[in-house]
């Protein structure tokens, strides 16, 4: 069977969720994006009491009100006060960046996507009525791969109309700083960051049949990456104790999207040979070993968090002890429960 025509009965059927999640993910960016203007008007609208008081306060102490270490007028202060974009943003020395969480509901819709894409197929059984009409599993794999790039171009259509309407909205004596490459550069990597975490949790929705499961997993072990990834007790201890990683990724876009680009190469290769190995009786032993890996990063950070932080000393040391002795009792418990699940099989087969 043609590529063109697998696509065809793919789409068929799988284009009322996507097109539902599309418009969802749509719909999101433009509320966040209402409440975000709302927001910034109400908080820069100051009472005729506000004013008059900022004014006998400028007339007492002219030289408080400064930028940049020059002292300004009262007006141009006010201006500067109320500026949505930092200066310096985007910039490789400056580490002050626009409130971004926000990205949270993308990331959330992201996420739900690749656990529909893993389990819709199973649940449905359209993976064995594809089979079944001779469709290969390559063929089946490449079509959900080209889904995931439209829902990438979905997102990044999302970034569009929430800045769009962020600077459409709030005046443009409040954008003074606005950087509209920077901008541009960063909403790729939000995309980018948001397909790594659709890969993740589509692969992990492949390594098991339980939807809760995978979902609690895919957000636990994206949880316990990213924290790798911007917690300075992770990577203070290799790259020293000023480095502050929240910050300097959200500043430097290009780092970010390049370590996701990266994540998601790698998630894109795991799925094609989770996708190879899956079975609808029993999980194959990749799917087995990814499996064990979401647990013992999820569960084993949380299991860290919550229960071993107050009994784990640190001596001083800023790494978290606390969460690699949770992933590691983690990865004990895991592999004696996947070594006993692997004997009962052998035992009922005999």
């Amino acid at each position: 069977m043609t590529m063109k025509k697998v696509r065809q009965l793919w789409w068929s059927q799988t284009r009322g969720w996507v097109i539902g999640l599309s418009l969802l993910m749509m719909l999101i960016g433009l509320v966040l994006a209402v409440q975000t203007t709302q927001q910034k008007l109400s908080l820069s609208v100051e009472t005729k009491t506000e004013r008059a008081q900022q004014a006998k306060e400028y007339q007492k102490h002219p030289q408080n009100f400064q930028i940049s270490g020059r002292q300004v007028s009262l007006a141009a202060y006010e201006n500067y006060r109320h500026q949505f974009f930092y200066k310096d943003e985007f910039k490789t020395h400056g580490y002050d960046t626009t409130d971004n969480q926000s990205n949270i509901w993308f990331y959330g819709v992201m996420m739900l996507i690749g656990l529909v894409l893993a389990f819709w197929g199973r649940r449905t059984h359209y993976y064995e009525f594809l089979l079944g009409l001779g469709v290969t599993r390559l063929q089946l794999w490449c079509v959900q791969v080209l889904q995931v790039l439209k829902f990438g171009i979905v997102m990044g259509a999302t970034q569009f109309i929430y800045w769009g309407w962020i600077i459409a909205i709030i005046p443009t004596k409040w954008q003074r700083y606005r950087n509209l490459s920077g901008l541009f550069g960063h909403s790729v990597a939000i995309t980018i960051i948001g397909l790594s975490i659709l890969m993740l949790s589509w692969l992990i929705g492949q390594t098991t049949t339980h939807f809760w499961l995978a979902g609690l997993l895919s957000f636990l072990t994206w949880r316990t990456i990213n924290g790798a990834v911007t917690n300075s007790g992770y990577t203070s201890s290799i790259l020293g104790d000023g480095f502050a990683p929240e910050s300097w990724f959200n500043a430097h876009y290009y780092v970010s999207a390049s370590l996701a680009g990266f994540v998601t190469i790698i998630l894109l290769v795991l799925t094609w040979l989770s996708f190879r190995c899956w079975s609808g009786l029993t999980r194959s032993k990749i799917n087995q070993g990814i499996f064990l890996v979401a647990v013992v990063l999820g569960f084993g950070t949380l299991l860290g968090d919550t229960l071993l932080q107050p009994f784990v000393y640190n001596s001083g040391s800023i790494t978290p002890w606390y969460e690699i002795v949770g992933m590691a009792l983690m990865f004990i418990v895991g592999s004696f429960g996947l070594w006993w699940q692997r004997r009962r099989e052998v035992y009922h087969a005999a």
